[in-house]
């Protein structure tokens, strides 16, 4: 069954709107057991303010159960809304699917600067928590993705290999929070098997996950389609 969130971003979709905003934050508890508070914003401007949840994700469907009833009352579907002209059958769109699992998928934009559009122009998810990370002076930085499901982590310092550095440093920090179920990472530098490794190894201060390795955003996007 779809999530709150994943019918909201489906709604703004199927209408070629911006897609929902999320800011997502702590707001209490210990570090090993964090809560958490959502504000989505809608692309009208109007904003919905989750209740305290026990996870990032579980705050975020929060913010879109609230707002998805009143986006649904102000522009109630009708027949000629949903029946797509030729132009908008020609247009490629994004498949959304549903998985059992939230995923959390760690991309080195730098060494794949494709990635990210390869997933989003062919599927949509709202399990999947894309991490886009770029070196602030590197192209891609400057660069913006209309997806609910990305978010791009600009690194702010200039040494060589930093941005590999935060990716894992973040992978640290989603371990230790059990943020994920699951860990993709595509890269196709010499770092990636050792950290794929290290997220599946028992008897350290996290609790091992699955991950896998991938060369590409296609790749990844025809896991998620099968």
């Amino acid at each position: 069954m779809a999530s709150a969130k994943n019918e909201l971003q489906e709604y703004f979709q199927k209408r070629k709107l911006a897609p929902p905003k999320y800011q997502t934050h702590p707001c209490g508890g210990p570090p090993h057991n964090l809560q958490w508070k959502s504000v989505v914003t809608l692309a009208d401007g109007s904003k919905y303010e989750s209740a305290v949840s026990t996870s990032k994700i579980a705050a975020e469907i929060s913010a879109a159960t609230k707002a998805l009833p009143v986006v649904r009352a102000s522009a109630p579907v009708t027949v000629e809304e949903t029946a797509p002209t030729k132009a908008e059958t020609a247009l490629p769109n994004p498949k959304i699917v549903t998985i059992v699992k939230e995923l959390g998928v760690l991309i080195d934009v730098e060494n794949l600067p494709n990635a990210v559009d390869e997933i989003i122009s062919r599927v949509h998810c709202d399990q999947v928590h894309i991490y886009a990370f770029v070196g602030r002076m590197h192209p891609s930085a400057k660069k913006t993705w209309n997806s609910s499901m990305v978010e791009k982590i600009v690194v702010p310092t200039f040494e060589k290999d930093a941005a590999d550095s935060c990716m894992q440093i973040y992978v640290g920090a989603f371990l230790l929070d059990q943020t994920f179920d699951e860990y993709v990472i595509l890269t196709k530098d010499h770092y990636g098997q050792s950290l794929c490794s290290l997220i599946k190894s028992t008897g350290m201060v996290w609790e091992a996950k699955p991950a896998l390795l991938l060369p590409s955003g296609q790749d990844f996007a025809d896991c998620l389609l099968k």
